[in-house]
């Protein structure tokens, strides 16, 4: 007898008992783990496979075209910035709408070559002036002309200052630090008339009656010379009787 039969023997159970009890030990076991054993045993076992959400990679798209969009909205950023910087910095070189851009307007086709500018402000006008004319005229030179006290009375800009903005434009100027009554006299018997006045706002402190006005312009203005006068951010056209003399007339009188 061999020895596994004795021994069941022994113990009082039979062949078919311990095939029972070998067999019935997995009924204890969890079902999955059954069945992820018979999927061993059988071979056809797998990985587990993992399914993707529809909703979720909608929603990661929609997120990834939202950053994206965002990011080019901040980039156009800087740009629009600068371009609006362009526009509105008309300063000195003519760029976009700036506080004199009405004057200049104004004179933009008046074809004036000399311009006699009566009280300069913070000095900027001059620049702009000449500069539209000069590009109204191009190949014709500008001929600028100043009467203001500057510093002595107290003015925005000083003598030397107004100078060598004006030199660093390129601009040669010709500039009578005096008040109104002299410097225009000077400028009627040195130069003579001229083709532009312009009368800024702040030369009323220091302005002549309505009769003198009328006498110093028409000294230094011709038939075809333009007086514009200065009334907060507009500038007026100012009527006057045209009596310039030569240089001859004033030789002989």
């Amino acid at each position: 007898m061999p020895l596994r039969k004795l021994w069941n023997a022994l113990r009082g159970q039979t062949p078919s008992q311990s095939a029972t009890v070998a067999d019935g030990a997995t009924e204890h076991l969890p079902h999955e783990s059954v069945q992820a054993n018979a999927s061993v045993r059988s071979g056809t076992g797998s990985q587990p496979q993992v399914q993707a959400n529809p909703h979720k990679a909608v929603k990661s798209k929609h997120a990834a075209a939202g950053t994206e969009s965002t990011a080019k909205a901040v980039a156009k950023k800087p740009a629009a910035a600068s371009s609006r910087g362009a526009k509105t910095g008309r300063g000195l070189l003519g760029l976009g709408r700036g506080p004199h851009d009405p004057l200049c307007r104004a004179i933009k086709k008046s074809g004036a070559t000399s311009v006699l500018e009566i009280s300069v402000g913070d000095g900027t006008r001059a620049v702009e002036v000449v500069q539209t004319l000069a590009k109204a005229t191009p190949g014709t030179p500008i001929r600028y002309t100043a009467i203001d006290q500057f510093e002595l009375a107290g003015g925005e800009i000083s003598l030397m200052q107004f100078h060598r903005d004006l030199r660093q434009h390129g601009i040669r100027p010709q500039i009578f630090p005096s008040d109104i009554i002299s410097g225009v006299t000077r400028v009627a018997y040195t130069l003579g008339a001229v083709d532009l006045i312009l009368i800024a706002e702040n030369a009323a402190s220091d302005s002549p009656t309505p009769a003198q006005w009328e006498k110093l312009l028409s000294r230094v203005a011709h038939p075809g010379t333009l007086v514009l006068r200065q009334t907060g951010d507009a500038w007026t056209r100012v009527d006057v009787p045209h009596q310039h003399r030569t240089s001859d007339q004033r030789k002989a009188a």
